[in-house]
């Protein structure tokens, strides 16, 4: 696959344009999917950083009073209380968290009020305070999520919320760049598995922003390549009970804010500057910009789409569509012959007899596959492996090695064998795969054909 990305240009702001140029050269701009280069990120000094997200916040607090004034003029209510009620509106000083996007249902909007009295005693810490700006869209014809535009839009007018969170109406891309240039903290709770991609928390953090979101879609991607890239909500897989996960994420959320995204926020040190923050401000610019680009997804669509299939097209059109005729004749002959394939069950062993896996040998791996009537050189083995930690999450997914036909034990049965080397230390669980294989396949999936071990 090939995960969307988003237009630098567009979504970065002056002041971290300028700042990069300042401490990283004009020529950041021809190195966006350079993962090497964007270690120089480092040497902005802490202050300089901060200053600039300082700067930012400061606008966009404006832009939300202005827009504050526009929407309360236009309900009627009186200038004295606009006055009024703009003057508390939102403070540049405290912890801010974004979410704007389209309102569909499943990317729960609503979720973090789901125990308001939690999250207003949050909002309204008089040491460590916080603060939520809303805005987006949701389908003409999607009423739940018109609902829950409402819901937020009434929920700002009460006692405990007023003046702490806001919802900016006529979402666009303006609103959208204000938001994600100058909140603090950019939130994302979909419910699982349903988000695609999703790019709105790819933007933030060309600006510092970090995020904290839902593992699924781009930044379930991002968060494993770095956890210290930004927060985490709820574990690694989907929940047969909505409800059960609404529960799970939401205490999650709360007790985050609580102990580790609210503490460090107002941690300061010399200058009155968050250095843990600042931190990891730094490691969310330095995982997602070069990595979730326009420039690195068009360049992967390249290297492993396009390019590819305009080499296919080329032997399969070769000697009057010789090679597509061929393809056609094996394709209806393999899907006739899948029903054969299986993996005997019970004959996966270790075949290097160590107890211990060093990360230098890795170990082997042996199976026995039945295929029939079918070639092994039509079929491709592989050991599919994944890394999980001790309550089970999966840190690291789809990972595969290839297995080789070791002998032909005769009557369409082959003894495999491949080799599991792990790159790094931890807890690994593996299967094996059976499907077919052919050099003249656009894609090793195209047939849609699988036998797993049972």
């Amino acid at each position: 696959h090939v995960t969307n990305g988003v237009h630098t240009f567009t979504w970065i702001s002056e002041k971290f344009s300028e700042l990069y140029d300042r401490h990283m050269g004009m020529e950041w701009r021809e190195n966006l999917n350079n993962k090497q280069f964007w270690k120089r990120l480092w040497d902005i000094p802490d202050r300089e950083l901060w200053e600039a997200h300082l700067a930012l916040k400061k606008k966009m607090v404006d832009f939300v009073r202005e827009k504050a004034i526009i929407q309360w003029m236009r309900y009627g209510i009186p200038l004295s209380n606009i006055t009024e009620d703009v003057s508390t509106l939102l403070n540049p000083e405290h912890l801010t968290i974004g979410f704007a996007r389209r309102f569909a249902t499943y990317k729960r909007a609503i979720l973090i009020f789901r125990d308001r009295e939690r999250l207003k005693a949050i909002l309204n810490n008089p040491e460590r305070p916080v603060q939520i700006v809303f805005s987006g869209k949701a389908h003409p014809k999607d009423k739940p999520g018109q609902e829950f535009i409402k819901f937020i839009f009434d929920l700002a007018k009460e006692d405990g919320f007023k003046g702490k969170i806001f919802f900016v109406e006529d979402y666009d891309m303006n609103v959208a760049r204000y938001l994600i240039q100058g909140v603090d903290v950019w939130l994302n709770t979909p419910r699982r598995p349903y988000e695609a991609s999703g790019t709105s928390g790819q933007k933030g953090p060309i600006n510092g922003i970090i995020n904290f979101s839902v593992l699924d879609g781009w930044w379930r991607e991002a968060f494993f390549l770095n956890p210290e890239c930004g927060w985490s909500i709820g574990r690694d897989e989907a929940y047969p009970q909505p409800e059960a996960q609404d529960m799970e994420d939401s205490a999650e959320i709360y007790n985050k804010l609580e102990k580790e995204i609210i503490p460090l926020y107002y941690e300061r040190g010399k200058e009155n500057i968050p250095v843990g923050w600042v931190k990891k401000m730094k490691s969310s610019i330095e995982t997602v910009l070069p990595l979730f680009s326009t420039t690195r997804m068009l360049s992967e669509y390249i290297d492993k789409l396009y390019t590819k299939a305009s080499a296919q097209e080329k032997k399969l059109k070769e000697s009057l569509y010789q090679g597509a005729k061929n393809l056609s004749v094996w394709k209806a002959s393999i899907k006739n012959l899948w029903g054969q394939v299986s993996i005997e069950s019970g004959s996966v062993t270790r075949s290097d007899g160590f107890e211990e896996i060093s990360l230098e040998k890795g170990f082997a791996v042996q199976t026995v596959v039945r295929l029939g009537n079918i070639k092994p050189e039509d079929v491709l083995v592989e050991i599919y492996y994944r890394k999980i930690d001790d309550k089970g999450n999966v840190m690291q997914d789809k990972l595969f090695n290839p297995m080789k036909v070791k002998e032909n034990l005769g009557n369409g049965k082959y003894l495999f064998e491949g080799f599991i080397k792990p790159e790094n230390g931890g807890h690994y669980e593996y299967t094996i795969r059976v499907i077919p294989f052919n050099l003249l396949m656009a894609h090793k999936h195209e047939l849609g054909l699988v036998q797993w071990l049972e």
